[in-house]
């Protein structure tokens, strides 16, 4: 099978399973941003896990390495993508590449079209699709994510009205601050026990609009995120000697008097880079999301 027979094999994947009236939408892999990105890391980190040469291919050539080890050197995979666009759009199918990440061209893709047909599905494995559709078009009935199935796992369909809680765009927000594909997850205080907080808690809302702000400072944004985790972990800002040092003080001598306890239980401290992660990056993140780019350098 050489890299036409692939190509042609993608084409038939999307024919037969979604029919002629799809769009693809590919990541994009720009040389000029390492070191200034969100992915860099974990690009560098995938390239480490299986080393590649530059290999130069056409239609008619076979590959020789598995799709791991050829996939592992971005200019074999921008060169793949190159190929796969043109083979797609030959066929007239509607294709798209984003500058970097897609996941916010893809939902744009489908936002457009939702007036031209009944239903739209988005299709994918990244649950940040359903975050994203949820937080930018809430109450379209005719707007769907498509989680593909793995193995004998069968596809799962979610609404973008699935969401039961009010605050569609405040999603955006409890995604990133939990933990996603670029923030680290908070150890024991999940996604769930964010959207309780900012339910019983309607005022904290006010409080945490600063991550929706695009002109916010760093301080604004790192003071909101500790007034954030001080509710989650149970403190009380109000209280003059509450902040988050006295809040990880006093819960470590309450944890210190348990026979089971675990240290990552306990919140960040001020000047921790964890804090610098929840409350920086997650601005960082959300601010892409909307389509403002910030220099990752200063955010985290």
């Amino acid at each position: 099978m050489n890299f036409g027979d692939i190509a042609k094999s993608y084409l038939t994947y999307l024919q037969t399973h979604y029919g002629s009236k799809v769009a693809v939408v590919f990541d994009g892999y720009p040389c000029d941003v390492n070191g200034k990105s969100t992915k860099s890391a974990e690009r560098i980190r995938r390239a480490n896990l299986h080393s590649s040469h530059e290999i130069i291919f056409n239609e008619a050539t076979c590959p020789e390495i598995s799709q791991e080890q050829f996939l592992a050197n971005e200019r074999n995979k921008v060169r793949f993508i190159d190929l796969l666009k043109k083979f797609l759009q030959k066929a007239n199918v509607t294709v798209k590449q984003a500058v970097e990440d897609a996941d916010v061209l893809i939902v744009e893709t489908a936002v457009s079209a939702k007036s031209q047909y009944d239903n739209i599905f988005v299709v994918g494995e990244n649950i940040d699709f359903l975050v994203l559709l949820t937080a930018l078009a809430p109450m379209k009935e005719n707007l769907y994510f498509r989680k593909c199935g793995k193995g004998r796992k069968p596809d799962v369909l979610y609404s973008t009205t699935s969401f039961k809680y009010k605050f569609s765009r405040m999603i955006l927000f409890i995604h990133a601050f939990s933990g996603c594909d670029t923030t680290s997850a908070l150890f024991g205080h999940g996604k769930t026990k964010c959207c309780s907080l900012l339910e019983k808690n309607r005022r904290m809302e006010e409080k945490i609009q600063v991550f929706f702000n695009s002109e916010a400072t760093i301080d604004q944004v790192a003071k909101a995120g500790e007034t954030f985790l001080i509710h989650l972990y149970g403190g009380n800002p109000r209280t003059s000697a509450c902040d988050l040092n006295h809040l990880h003080y006093t819960l470590f001598t309450q944890s210190a008097t348990k026979a089971r306890s675990t240290l990552a239980r306990l919140p960040p401290t001020v000047d921790a880079p964890r804090l610098q992660d929840a409350a920086l990056r997650s601005y960082l993140q959300i601010q892409k999301w909307l389509g403002h780019e910030k220099n990752p350098l200063e955010w985290g």
